[in-house]
């Protein structure tokens, strides 16, 4: 595998300071901090300051884009910052291109009671075809963020977006913590971690790696923390991934600033070594 994640608090525009903040972090790969409205100068120099620095450029990001907006002309914008966005990662050459597949609600990645019907099912597997029709991707695979309220939010409905989509540029971008969205999930969260290997490990292109703990206030509240401070089993990630291709990305998110990025990638080195995975 190779551990990353991203850089904060350093101007995008400076190549050097990313490159020597990713290594000095303890980064094997990392997302890309571009967009597709930056100048293909820039992005060509990242392109070969990651190769010259032998650090995988893992994945290429579209945020705040809804995909699934009741209003036509929200959704249309946000394909088209989706196909621009996957149009770059690919002439990047990124392993991964990710969004999340969006919602009728005003909230671009937010909970929706019909995110579940086979109304929106036939939706976003429609959306992910003109995706991919529009990009003809080669080089990078297309894969939805796992998510806990809406697709895909289990191993089994990834499966069958991948069946219904029928595309080969279209794979799993995998979150396990993303998807621990109930009691039995957290305390189950080996099994869990177990399953969505069994079922995805064949699609899997790209990975996050947090974890998750449980308060006690009532009802029932499951938040996202640093890998470490949680509940989540890391001796079963680590037992399934190293049967993966040894170049799978495997990325750190959501911490505010550097310090943490490399507190968390120091972490779960020395974790694999205390505990016998090479990576």
């Amino acid at each position: 595998m190779k551990l990353g994640g991203s850089v904060v608090g350093v101007d995008k525009h400076n190549v050097d300071e990313f490159i020597n903040v990713c290594l000095s972090s303890g980064y094997d790969s990392v997302a890309l901090p571009l967009d597709y409205n930056d100048p293909v100068s820039l992005i060509d120099e990242y392109v070969v300051a990651l190769k010259q620095a032998n650090i995988v450029l893992a994945e290429v990001g579209a945020w705040n884009c809804n995909l699934l907006h009741p209003d036509v002309k929200v959704s249309d914008a946000a394909f088209t910052q989706v196909v621009r966005q996957f149009e770059m990662a690919e002439y990047a050459n990124a392993v991964c291109f990710v969004t999340v597949v969006g919602s009728e609600s005003d909230i671009w990645d937010g909970p929706h009671p019909e995110s579940f019907t086979k109304r929106v099912f036939e939706r976003v597997v429609n959306t992910t075809v003109r995706i991919l029709d529009a990009v003809n991707p080669q080089k990078t695979a297309f894969g939805y963020e796992t998510m806990p309220w809406m697709l895909p939010d289990s191993p089994k409905r990834n499966l069958e977006l991948i069946d219904a989509v029928n595309h080969t540029g279209f794979g799993v971008h995998l979150d396990i913590i993303n998807m621990i969205n109930s009691i039995e999930r957290y305390y189950n969260n080996a099994d869990f971690t177990r399953e969505c290997f069994n079922l995805l490990s064949k699609h899997i292109k790209s990975i996050h790696l947090k974890d998750i703990i449980l308060a006690s206030n009532l009802t029932v509240h499951l938040s996202e923390c640093m890998v470490g401070d949680g509940g989540y089993n890391l001796n079963a990630f680590f037992d399934e991934v190293v049967k993966l291709d040894k170049d799978i990305p495997v990325l750190t998110e959501h911490m505010d600033n550097q310090d943490d990025y490399k507190r968390s990638i120091t972490y779960i080195r020395k974790f694999a070594k205390e505990n016998g995975y090479k990576i």
